[in-house]
């Protein structure tokens, strides 16, 4: 299933095509045009804006200590914070990101534009059904051409195990001016909302919000569900109703608020 979300007052689309199943998987054709504004796309990109630059200060709040080291002419970084470890294997200008959370339920990574675009190897090890946040820096990004691995599966051979934990990974991109996604089959969501964003030969298993969006690439339905840092609380009016904002981001502020709600 193709979705797209856009921000912008107007798009250009061809060969666009739809059909709808029902329950005993009979297609069914069927559409009218209806005029209407069911989306304050100005309010929900406000709001989405606001989220990831919160996002963003609370990621590079954390405390973490670096170690490098260097051995025939490659480099090894080892980041360490309370309940994460990141460590980079550099080898010429390829390199290999392994990130390990220990927390039940929310590990937040820091990651530059830089180091995101020379990654070939990208492997996320966390405790079943926590939330992953890895939040890149650098005003130009891009993933392109690397595998994905969850707690050292390879998600190139186990694409459908993977997509389940996939919904549970947050790429937050609060700097980003622009964003090329390309030759990619992405596990996780992006959130993007200052970025132009190119996405080509590939595919996200997750949501996708850009502050604009060109290119061929394919969006799987396995939405983010995970929870994230709490946000301070923003006036009432400011903030699009959840209805309103329906299936943009699942309600990536509201969700935080509800599991705490489910625990109480």
């Amino acid at each position: 299933m193709w979705r797209c979300r856009l921000w912008r007052k107007s798009a250009i689309a061809s060969n666009v095509g739809f059909e709808i199943l029902d329950t005993n998987h009979q297609v069914i054709r069927q559409g009218n045009t209806t005029q209407g504004k069911p989306i304050d796309f100005a309010a929900a990109g406000q709001h989405l804006r606001t989220l990831s630059a919160s996002l963003n200060a609370q990621a590079q709040a954390i405390t973490t200590t670096k170690e490098v080291r260097e051995e025939w002419g490659n480099r090894f970084t080892t980041i360490t914070g309370n309940t994460t470890k990141t460590a980079f294997e550099q080898y010429g200008n390829s390199i290999l990101a392994k990130m390990q959370g220990f927390d039940s339920k929310l590990n937040i990574f820091n990651i530059s534009a830089a180091e995101l675009s020379n990654t070939k190897y990208f492997d996320i090890t966390a405790p079943e059904d926590a939330t992953v946040l890895i939040n890149v820096t650098g005003e130009v990004a891009s993933m392109s051409g690397f595998n994905f691995f969850f707690n050292g599966e390879n998600c190139n051979s186990t694409q459908m195990q993977c997509r389940g934990k996939a919904q549970n990974v947050l790429f937050n991109f609060s700097e980003a001016k622009s964003l090329d996604l390309n030759s990619i089959s992405i596990m996780g969501s992006v959130l993007a909302p200052n970025a132009n964003v190119k996405f080509n030969n590939g595919h996200i298993n997750g949501n996708l919000i850009a502050g604009s969006l060109s290119g061929n690439g394919q969006s799987n339905l396995h939405l983010f569900k995970g929870d994230h840092p709490e946000t301070p609380e923003p006036d009432a009016e400011s903030v699009p109703e959840p209805g309103t904002v329906a299936g943009i981001v699942l309600s990536l502020a509201a969700f935080g608020a509800s599991r705490r709600k489910k625990a109480e």
